[in-house]
């Protein structure tokens, strides 16, 4: 065997890449976003929402590029462990629940009353049976 400590060719692939990369869109797009953005600016100055705009422009930039192009962008691509990622902060929840007190019934109030034979639900089946008796028979004869 024969070990080279020299890469083919100037166009050869980097060496293998541990771990997922971003996409080569995803990577031209960060690349090209200020340069899109500062034209759409410069061509609808009143525009609110640039966003999409911009969004659509690289798209379009993105269909133009020859695959010679594309590929260097998916070559030149990071690691997803690399890109900076905004931290989200956490929302702060607050137990309503917990923090009021339950309502206290006024003085004279009497709770309503079972009638009598009646079962309180929720009820497990093995309670409510021996109160409904034996099962009906059906004679169809």
């Amino acid at each position: 065997y024969v070990v080279r400590e020299t890469p083919l060719s100037a166009d050869a692939p980097s060496p293998l890449v541990k771990g997922p990369q971003i996409s080569g869109y995803q990577h031209f797009r960060r690349v090209k976003w200020d340069e899109a953005t500062a034209s759409i600016k410069a061509e609808r100055p009143h525009e609110t929402n640039v966003s999409a705009r911009v969004t659509e422009r690289l798209g379009e930039m993105w269909q133009r590029l020859g695959k010679r192009d594309r590929e260097k962008y998916k070559r030149e691509a990071p690691l997803k462990e690399d890109v900076p990622r905004k931290k989200r902060k956490k929302k702060e929840t607050v137990r309503v629940a917990r923090q009021t007190p339950r309502p206290v019934p006024h003085p004279g109030y009497v709770p309503p009353q079972m009638p009598e034979g009646a079962v309180p639900l929720p009820a497990v089946v093995r309670e409510i049976a021996p109160l409904l008796g034996p099962p009906r028979s059906y004679n169809l004869d």
